[in-house]
Protein backbone atom coordinates (compact mmCIF):
# COMPACT_ATOMS: atom_id res chain seq x y z
CA UNK A 1 0.00 0.00 0.00
CA UNK A 2 3.01 2.44 0.39
CA UNK A 3 3.59 2.35 -2.90
CA UNK A 4 0.14 3.28 -4.25
CA UNK A 5 0.04 5.98 -1.91
CA UNK A 6 3.43 7.23 -3.49
CA UNK A 7 3.17 6.63 -6.59
CA UNK A 8 -0.76 7.02 -7.10
CA UNK A 9 -1.31 9.41 -4.70
CA UNK A 10 1.93 11.39 -4.53
CA UNK A 11 2.53 11.45 -0.53
CA UNK A 12 6.16 11.30 0.39
CA UNK A 13 7.28 7.98 1.85
CA UNK A 14 7.02 9.05 5.64
CA UNK A 15 3.24 10.42 4.82
CA UNK A 16 2.36 7.31 2.89
CA UNK A 17 4.24 5.21 5.77
CA UNK A 18 1.68 6.98 8.40
CA UNK A 19 -1.16 6.66 5.75
CA UNK A 20 -0.64 2.74 5.06
CA UNK A 21 -1.23 1.80 8.62
CA UNK A 22 -5.22 2.49 8.11
CA UNK A 23 -5.55 0.86 5.36
CA UNK A 24 -4.74 -2.52 6.31
CA UNK A 25 -8.14 -3.89 4.97
CA UNK A 26 -7.38 -3.04 1.63
CA UNK A 27 -5.63 -5.97 -0.44
CA UNK A 28 -5.67 -4.86 -3.61
CA UNK A 29 -5.35 -1.71 -5.10
CA UNK A 30 -8.83 -1.97 -7.25
CA UNK A 31 -10.86 0.07 -5.06
CA UNK A 32 -8.23 2.84 -4.14
CA UNK A 33 -7.87 3.62 -7.56
CA UNK A 34 -11.15 3.29 -8.38
CA UNK A 35 -11.57 6.21 -5.65
CA UNK A 36 -8.76 8.42 -7.24
CA UNK A 37 -10.69 7.66 -10.37
CA UNK A 38 -14.05 9.28 -9.39
CA UNK A 39 -12.32 12.32 -7.26
CA UNK A 40 -10.65 12.80 -10.27
CA UNK A 41 -13.81 12.93 -12.36
CA UNK A 42 -15.40 15.02 -9.96
CA UNK A 43 -12.94 17.81 -9.99
CA UNK A 44 -10.31 17.35 -7.96
CA UNK A 45 -6.39 17.42 -9.23
CA UNK A 46 -3.15 15.76 -8.21
CA UNK A 47 -2.88 18.76 -5.17
CA UNK A 48 -6.49 18.04 -4.16
CA UNK A 49 -6.02 14.37 -4.04
CA UNK A 50 -2.40 14.44 -2.19
CA UNK A 51 -3.85 16.71 0.49
CA UNK A 52 -7.04 14.68 0.47
CA UNK A 53 -5.52 11.56 0.98
CA UNK A 54 -2.85 12.69 3.21
CA UNK A 55 -5.53 13.70 5.57
CA UNK A 56 -8.16 11.31 5.52
CA UNK A 57 -6.31 7.67 3.97
CA UNK A 58 -9.28 6.00 4.55
CA UNK A 59 -11.00 7.55 1.47
CA UNK A 60 -9.50 4.84 -0.59
CA UNK A 61 -11.56 2.54 1.22
CA UNK A 62 -14.71 4.40 1.17
CA UNK A 63 -17.53 3.22 -1.26
CA UNK A 64 -18.15 5.62 -3.92
CA UNK A 65 -21.58 4.41 -4.34
CA UNK A 66 -22.76 4.29 -1.30
CA UNK A 67 -20.72 7.08 0.37
CA UNK A 68 -18.72 9.41 -1.82
CA UNK A 69 -20.94 9.85 -4.99
CA UNK A 70 -24.16 10.21 -2.50
CA UNK A 71 -22.34 13.00 -0.57
CA UNK A 72 -21.24 15.22 -3.89
CA UNK A 73 -24.71 14.35 -5.17
CA UNK A 74 -26.44 16.44 -2.08
CA UNK A 75 -23.98 18.44 -2.25
CA UNK A 76 -23.97 20.24 -5.46
CA UNK A 77 -27.76 20.69 -4.79
CA UNK A 78 -26.55 23.54 -2.22
CA UNK A 79 -22.73 24.52 -3.77
CA UNK A 80 -23.84 24.16 -7.54
CA UNK A 81 -21.07 23.88 -8.89
CA UNK A 82 -17.68 20.98 -8.75
CA UNK A 83 -15.40 23.67 -7.92
CA UNK A 84 -17.29 24.63 -5.02
CA UNK A 85 -17.60 21.58 -4.03
CA UNK A 86 -13.78 21.08 -4.09
CA UNK A 87 -13.26 24.27 -2.62
CA UNK A 88 -15.45 23.27 0.73
CA UNK A 89 -13.94 19.61 0.36
CA UNK A 90 -10.18 20.80 0.56
CA UNK A 91 -11.39 23.20 3.86
CA UNK A 92 -12.84 20.13 5.48
CA UNK A 93 -11.60 16.85 3.64
CA UNK A 94 -13.44 14.75 6.91
CA UNK A 95 -16.67 16.08 5.21
CA UNK A 96 -16.44 13.14 3.13
CA UNK A 97 -15.89 10.76 6.07
CA UNK A 98 -19.26 11.52 7.76
CA UNK A 99 -22.74 9.51 7.14
CA UNK A 100 -24.73 11.72 4.87
CA UNK A 101 -27.84 10.81 6.08
CA UNK A 102 -27.04 10.18 9.85
CA UNK A 103 -24.58 13.87 10.01
CA UNK A 104 -25.05 15.71 7.24
CA UNK A 105 -28.82 16.16 6.37
CA UNK A 106 -30.28 16.58 9.43
CA UNK A 107 -27.71 19.41 10.25
CA UNK A 108 -28.98 20.90 6.80
CA UNK A 109 -32.37 20.36 8.13
CA UNK A 110 -32.20 21.73 11.55
CA UNK A 111 -30.84 24.73 10.00
CA UNK A 112 -33.41 25.05 7.17
CA UNK A 113 -36.53 24.44 9.79
CA UNK A 114 -34.80 27.87 11.75
CA UNK A 115 -35.71 29.51 8.40
CA UNK A 116 -32.46 29.91 6.95
CA UNK A 117 -32.41 29.99 3.57
CA UNK A 118 -30.47 27.84 0.96
CA UNK A 119 -28.67 30.45 -0.56
CA UNK A 120 -27.11 31.27 3.74
CA UNK A 121 -26.99 26.93 3.45
CA UNK A 122 -24.66 27.11 0.50
CA UNK A 123 -22.74 30.16 1.92
CA UNK A 124 -21.83 28.26 5.14
CA UNK A 125 -20.58 24.60 3.30
CA UNK A 126 -18.58 26.98 1.21
CA UNK A 127 -16.70 28.56 4.20
CA UNK A 128 -17.35 25.98 7.00
CA UNK A 129 -18.55 22.46 5.94
CA UNK A 130 -17.28 21.62 9.46
CA UNK A 131 -20.71 23.08 10.92
CA UNK A 132 -22.75 20.04 9.07
CA UNK A 133 -20.56 17.35 10.48
CA UNK A 134 -21.28 17.73 14.23
CA UNK A 135 -24.66 16.24 15.00
CA UNK A 136 -28.15 17.82 15.15
CA UNK A 137 -27.78 18.01 18.71
CA UNK A 138 -24.41 20.41 18.38
CA UNK A 139 -26.46 22.57 15.83
CA UNK A 140 -29.40 22.46 17.67
CA UNK A 141 -27.70 23.88 20.74
CA UNK A 142 -25.88 26.85 19.19
CA UNK A 143 -29.49 27.62 18.05
CA UNK A 144 -30.38 27.76 21.42
CA UNK A 145 -27.72 29.78 22.20
CA UNK A 146 -28.16 32.13 19.71
CA UNK A 147 -31.79 32.72 20.50
CA UNK A 148 -30.79 33.50 24.54
CA UNK A 149 -29.09 36.07 22.38
CA UNK A 150 -32.34 38.01 21.52
CA UNK A 151 -31.42 37.24 17.68
CA UNK A 152 -34.41 35.73 16.41
CA UNK A 153 -35.17 33.25 13.34
CA UNK A 154 -36.22 35.34 11.40
CA UNK A 155 -32.88 37.70 11.19
CA UNK A 156 -30.50 38.09 8.77
CA UNK A 157 -27.90 37.75 11.16
CA UNK A 158 -29.16 34.81 12.99
CA UNK A 159 -27.29 32.07 10.44
CA UNK A 160 -23.95 34.23 11.52
CA UNK A 161 -24.78 34.28 14.67
CA UNK A 162 -25.34 30.42 14.97
CA UNK A 163 -21.98 30.17 12.92
CA UNK A 164 -20.17 32.42 15.60
CA UNK A 165 -21.26 30.13 18.65
CA UNK A 166 -20.21 27.42 16.56
CA UNK A 167 -16.42 28.90 16.43
CA UNK A 168 -17.12 29.38 20.46
CA UNK A 169 -17.75 26.69 22.99
CA UNK A 170 -20.36 27.29 25.49
CA UNK A 171 -17.71 27.94 28.41
CA UNK A 172 -15.64 30.34 26.34
CA UNK A 173 -18.72 32.10 25.62
CA UNK A 174 -19.28 32.53 29.66
CA UNK A 175 -16.39 33.71 30.15
CA UNK A 176 -16.55 36.30 28.15
CA UNK A 177 -20.06 37.22 29.16
CA UNK A 178 -18.59 37.25 32.61
CA UNK A 179 -15.64 39.27 31.27
CA UNK A 180 -17.91 41.93 30.06
CA UNK A 181 -20.19 42.32 33.01
CA UNK A 182 -17.03 42.90 35.20
CA UNK A 183 -16.43 46.15 32.97
CA UNK A 184 -20.04 47.04 33.85
CA UNK A 185 -21.31 45.95 30.61
CA UNK A 186 -25.26 45.36 32.07
CA UNK A 187 -26.94 41.49 30.34
CA UNK A 188 -28.72 44.68 28.34
CA UNK A 189 -25.58 45.70 26.71
CA UNK A 190 -24.07 42.73 26.02
CA UNK A 191 -27.41 41.74 24.13
CA UNK A 192 -27.36 44.69 22.19
CA UNK A 193 -23.47 44.25 21.18
CA UNK A 194 -24.22 40.49 19.78
CA UNK A 195 -27.27 41.29 18.33
CA UNK A 196 -24.94 44.13 15.89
Amino acid sequence: MVDFLIQKCGLSIERADRASKTLTRIKSPEKPESVLKFVKQSGFNDTHIRNAISKQPKLLAASIENHLQPIISYLIVFLNTDDSIVRAIKKWTKILTYDLHKQIIPSIEVLQKCGIPDQQISSLLRTNPFFVTQGTQWVESLVTRVERFGIGRGSGMFVYAVLAMGRMGETTMDAKVELLKSFGWSEQDILVAFQK
